[in-house]
């Protein structure tokens, strides 16, 4: 598959399917929090729980939370992720699926965003430009970073978009648009 038809299905789907399993950001129905944290982990990571109810969590490494997220995000990744420790072998919570684990790791690959940021699309231009699109690798890791821009395509009977430019995005530019 080309680059250019990669991204037309890539922006296609930001545009008409929004609903994805685990989107690598902490807030939101699909994010880290819920999908991640609130099922394997608040248990005993929650800023609420303490001396018992924590079940051994050191204090301060909390996930119920965006600050005490990223503070422990490396860890939640190294632990969760990469060593499959967590949660423990004693815990009723179940591990880490396979996309738990390679969610967390894009979030952290992404810098631990915190919210979604969805495409801007202005019915007067009929463009949409889509400021960061992560394109991953056979393994889900994500890979190259890009920018595109796309012009609306007219058409009745579906919303349709044509690439008119894109270009890779250097890392030191802020993370704006996050999506799987």
């Amino acid at each position: 598959m080309n680059r250019t038809n990669l991204l037309t299905i890539i922006a296609s789907s930001l545009v008409i399917n929004n609903a994805l399993a685990i989107e690598p950001v902490y807030e939101g129905e699909n994010g880290i929090r819920a999908k991640v944290f609130a099922t394997n982990c608040l248990a005993c990571h929650s800023s609420d729980n303490t001396g018992g109810a924590r079940n051994n969590a050191p204090v301060g490494v909390d996930f119920d939370n965006y600050t005490d997220a990223v503070t422990s995000g490396n860890k939640a990744v190294g632990r969760g992720a990469t060593l499959m420790n967590m949660p423990p072998s004693f815990s009723p919570l179940p591990r880490l699926d396979d996309e738990q684990k390679q969610a967390l790791k894009n979030w952290q690959a992404l810098g631990f965003p915190e919210h979604h940021m969805p495409p801007v699309y202005s019915f007067r231009t009929t463009t949409l430009h889509l400021p960061k699109i992560y394109l991953k690798d056979e393994n889900g890791d994500i890979g190259q970073k890009i920018s595109a821009e796309m012009a609306l395509i007219p058409n009745q009977q579906a919303i349709q978009f044509e690439l008119t430019d894109f270009h890779d995005v250097d890392d030191s530019e802020g993370v704006e648009h996050v999506h799987q």
